[in-house]
């Protein structure tokens, strides 16, 4: 059996099954949700604060003190979520 020529449409036909089922596979994922950034860990060695959960449009969002659980974990009180710090070019907090 001679192998197939470039310009039959068997050819064409295999080349897009092929080039479909590599596609298929490098893209397909791994069909489990990432887990969120665990901040009450990192933030033992890195800068953390509390932020507000919510703010209106042009205010700043509150900024409290993080709660320090026993164990050495950060935790914040109702209301507000645990962020990184963000620090502009100069070392500045923004």
């Amino acid at each position: 059996m001679k192998p197939p020529s470039v310009n039959t449409p068997q050819y064409r036909s295999l080349v897009v099954l092929f080039a479909s089922a590599f596609l298929a596979s490098c893209g397909g994922g791994s069909g489990v949700a990432k887990d969120p950034p665990q901040l009450h860990l990192a933030c033992q060695t890195i800068e953390c604060e509390c932020r507000e959960i919510e703010s209106r449009v042009f205010e700043k969002r509150k900024i409290t003190d993080i709660v320090w659980r026993l164990n050495g974990d950060a935790t914040c009180p109702f209301g507000f979520v645990l962020e990184k710090v963000k620090i502009d070019f100069l070392g500045r907090r923004r």
